[in-house]
């Protein structure tokens, strides 16, 4: 894959913003937002980035889109050590 830089797309830049709320988003929500026809491949792009976008289906073809707060991304490594 090919992935856009962050630091120089504007297109990820406008769904990084978008996510960076810590709020699930809709793959419409984004779309709407940004104007992107292809907010899979900007999620892809995202996470190609290094930013840790959480996917969740909602229904038939239906997904929504976050970042997780640090918090909790500490704590479910903290859980993955416990457990491991």
């Amino acid at each position: 894959m090919n992935a856009g830089n962050l630091a120089t797309s504007a297109r990820l830049q406008q769904v990084y913003g978008i996510l960076s709320d810590h709020e699930p988003h809709s793959t419409w929500d984004i779309a709407q937002a940004t104007k992107s026809c292809a907010v899979h491949s900007d999620i892809a792009a995202l996470r190609a980035n290094g930013v840790p976008v959480e996917c969740r289906c909602i229904g038939r073809g239906r997904f929504v889109y976050r970042i997780a707060p640090i918090q909790e991304r500490v704590a479910e490594r903290q859980q993955a050590e416990l457990f491991a």
